[in-house]
């Protein structure tokens, strides 16, 4: 009469589990933010009169631009290399 294990599973398998599904719907919800974001700050350019205003703005939207890029790769390029692995 000794207890058995029913199929157990590694507790790290539980984590990797729930980490994964943070992780991608932080993948879907990202690319979204920074297109509000590049939204905002190019309405913002267009509305502003301050040169200087006008300056950040700019800046805010080409860094939400390349965000959104990054964004863009980052799925393709992590199953890619997950079929290195």
């Amino acid at each position: 009469m000794t207890p058995t294990v029913a199929g157990a599973a590694a507790p790290s398998t539980y984590v990797n589990k729930v980490s994964n599904s943070l992780f991608g719907e932080i993948l879907k919800v990202a690319p979204k933010v920074v297109l509000v974001v590049m939204g905002w700050a190019l309405l913002m350019y267009f509305i502003s009169g301050d040169d200087h205003k006008k300056s950040k703005y700019k800046a805010t939207a080409g860094i939400a631009i390349i965000g959104y890029l990054i964004l863009l790769v980052l799925k393709p390029l992590m199953t890619w290399m997950g079929g290195l692995v």
